[in-house]
């Protein structure tokens, strides 16, 4: 009886890991495709809606960006962004959406990727505009890049962004 029953228990163990082995996340299994480079605020499409609160904070709600992207990801980006900025320290917050629209250059894949960002501001006396922009953003793909995710961390001074990150990409399409 003690022989079958530890036969049991190992044929349990093993379907169990069998199980675990197929249920494993699709984006664990997705090829993980390297993104850099920059980009470029070229036009500010709309100025948003700027105040002051009472505490001194400089709020701007969808103010519309459009930048030039260049390296790995090259086309254009629509931001919509809001930011909170204390003007005295230089700090702030900043989130809103992104719509891009380009190709991977290593594959020559074209398509969109439509998302988010947040991230802090704080003053650095290093660049002219005096504040430098860090954000970390993510994606979904669509039209060519469908069921791919696009996440990139970014640092933007004075309209010049550097971006690295990483497309997961679960069909193998982004590989040159």
């Amino acid at each position: 009886m003690q022989g079958s029953m530890t036969r049991v228990g190992k044929l349990l163990s093993l379907a169990a890991g069998l199980i675990a082995g197929l249920a494993t996340d699709a984006s664990a299994q997705a090829a993980r495709v390297p993104v850099a480079g920059f980009a470029v605020v070229t036009e500010v499409v709309d100025p948003g809606t700027v105040f002051v609160s009472e505490e001194g904070i400089v709020h701007v709600r969808n103010q519309v960006n459009r930048s030039q992207f260049f390296g790995d990801l090259e086309g254009e980006q629509l931001t919509t962004g809001n930011l909170e900025l204390d003007p005295v320290t230089g700090a702030g917050r900043t989130h809103g959406v992104v719509s891009f629209v380009g190709t991977h250059v290593p594959s020559g894949t074209q398509g969109t990727f439509f998302g988010s960002f947040a991230g802090d501001i704080a003053r650095d006396f290093s660049v002219p505009c005096g504040i430098v922009f860090q954000v970390r953003g993510t994606a979904e793909g669509g039209e060519g890049f469908d069921g791919m995710k696009r996440s990139l961390d970014a640092v933007n001074a004075c309209g010049f962004l550097t971006y690295e990150g990483e497309i997961l990409d679960p069909s193998g399409t982004l590989q040159p």
